[in-house]
């Protein structure tokens, strides 16, 4: 279900999933949004109705997308 969730933000074009990682025990997801608050109401609404996921959610200002450019150039640096 979580991963059900996970695709259905990427509607609209506001939030962009660039990166999934797993290990130690949990999954990570690495969005992209133009709209903090449009996220988190439209998490909430997908989420209306079930019970609590164990997830924690922390938002960074990244507007360069560094960290995703650091991502790709590790995986084409690996790819040479």
């Amino acid at each position: 279900m979580i991963e059900t969730i996970a695709v259905a933000l990427l509607v609209d074009g506001f939030s962009e999933l660039v990166q999934v990682s797993t290990g130690m025990g949990k999954k990570d997801w690495l969005y992209y949004t133009s709209d903090q608050e449009r996220f988190m109401r439209d998490f909430n609404a997908l989420l209306a109705g079930h019970e609590p996921y164990p997830i924690q959610i922390n938002f960074y200002e990244d507007p360069s997308w560094r960290l995703w450019s650091e991502v790709v150039e590790a995986v084409q640096g690996k790819n040479s």
